[in-house]
């Protein structure tokens, strides 16, 4: 049963595939990350590489991100 009101994202790749890999990668490292689980690991990366973008949309300036992305 889905929850209202929540983003679901599933990410299924090959495991002989590069992004196989990668995720493997991860899965395997969220064991000597303190525990942070890899939604936490795979959310923070996305905050950094697109996180600036989503703020501009919603109206902040360049002063405010403090580089330009135009």
């Amino acid at each position: 049963m889905e929850q209202p009101n929540l983003e679901v994202l599933s990410i299924k790749r090959s495991h002989d595939s590069s992004d196989g890999q990668l995720l493997q990668f991860l899965r395997e490292r969220e064991r000597k990350m303190s525990g942070r689980g890899l939604t936490k690991i795979v959310l923070s990366t996305l905050r950094m590489c697109w996180g600036p973008f989503v703020m501009k949309r919603q109206g902040a300036d360049s002063d405010t991100l403090n580089w330009s992305l135009d």
